[in-house]
């Protein structure tokens, strides 16, 4: 996927705005859809170009954001965090965000159609803050009573979590922005979560951890997925060829681009071989 898949986000993003102005000021590409329009400005990129699009970076404006390419017209991908509502950073010019309950409430509701709600006022809101991508929703499941991030989450339920995560994202993307879910996957403690080896049974794997994901994708048509720190039965998340390649893009049929979490890339050629996208810093 690589610099397509970043591309097309940045030409769905630049469609929405496009259409907005007059014919005369719009992109040349704005006519065709986004998955022509991606191409025709990755055929023209520079190998020099194509290699930024694949490093995130750290702050702008108080975001984190993948560079653009001015003299093609591509915007940066400008990326908020979540879960609970966007982050606008501590820019006093920036809009407000709205501190909305926590996701692990929203969950408690049962409520589908409160989740995609929920979605719409992020998406609006990233939307206001000229954001393109928000990290969220969080699609870990609840396992350790300790772990300093669990209401940011659904709770210790696969179904649920992935009913409402798949709707919660359908909100978010009707807005024109992409959801990212996070993190992929056995990201369940704050202890550790740099190095952590998370021993998993593929049985446990496939039945607890991986179903939220599946939903997503398959419900939510989720744009991007997030992963994560911590290792997966001794292998680098962000490096493991079987998660992202055999169960994310062949099982479950993603067809969107898989970002780092910020230093969660340790190495090159493993990472672009197991199925790393965009690698954001510092890794």
């Amino acid at each position: 996927v690589g610099v397509y898949g970043i591309v097309l986000a940045l030409a769905l993003s630049a469609a929405a705005a496009d259409a907005g102005r007059t014919a005369a000021s719009r992109d040349a590409t704005v006519s065709l859809s986004a998955k022509r329009r991606a191409e025709t400005l990755v055929r023209q990129m520079t190998l020099d170009e194509k290699i930024a699009a694949l490093h995130g970076v750290g702050t702008r404006e108080h975001q984190r954001y993948v560079p653009g390419v001015a003299r093609l017209r591509v915007p940066p991908l400008v990326i908020t965090n979540g879960p609970a509502g966007i982050s606008a950073g501590d820019d006093p010019v920036q809009p407000a965000a709205t501190a909305l309950p926590a996701p692990l409430a929203l969950a408690a509701s049962w409520d589908r159609g409160l989740a995609r709600r929920y979605g719409s006022t992020i998406g609006d809101e990233a939307r206001a803050l000229g954001a393109n991508l928000v990290e969220g929703p969080d699609l870990d499941i609840a396992r350790v009573p300790a772990h300093g991030r669990t209401f940011e989450a659904f709770g210790e339920d696969p179904y649920l979590t992935g009913q409402i995560g798949a709707n919660e994202v359908t909100g978010i993307q009707s807005r024109g922005v992409v959801a990212q879910v996070k993190h992929f996957v056995g990201n369940n403690q704050e202890t550790n979560r740099l190095t952590i080896n998370a021993v998993v049974a593929p049985r446990v794997l496939r039945e607890i951890y991986l179903p939220p994901y599946e939903a997503a994708i398959r419900g939510g048509r989720v744009g991007s997925v997030m992963c994560a720190y911590n290792l997966i039965n001794r292998v680098h998340s962000c490096e493991d060829e079987w998660l992202l390649g055999d169960v994310l893009r062949r099982d479950f049929g993603f067809r969107g681009f898989v970002m780092s979490d910020f230093g969660a890339t340790h190495s090159t050629v493993a990472s672009a071989k197991g199925g790393l996208d965009l690698e954001m810093p510092t890794g």
